[in-house]
């Protein structure tokens, strides 16, 4: 019974004596925003009207922008549908 526990106590205080555990490097990616400036802000037609344009001044200075996104966004609606088919 004593040689038990002394071949215990052997096992249990070499664990001890081991080498200490070595220090890993771990690389963890961390999120970085990738705009680095504001973009320029966009100059609309109605900013060259005079202050009491009417609404309808407004409206055809605003035509063109408009119809030129309506015309982007149907041709982008048609490029993804006819690649789904």
């Amino acid at each position: 019974m004593a040689g038990l526990l002394l071949v215990i106590a052997i096992v249990l205080t070499s664990g001890c004596a081991s080498a200490p555990p070595r220090v890993q490097e771990v690389k963890v990616p961390v999120y970085r925003s990738c705009v680095t400036a504001a973009p320029a802000r966009p100059t609309f037609a109605t900013r060259t009207l005079a202050p009491d344009a009417s609404d309808g001044e407004k409206v055809l200075a605003l035509a063109p922008t408009i119809s030129r996104q309506n015309y982007d966004a149907r041709r982008f609606v048609q490029a993804t549908t006819s690649r789904a088919l």
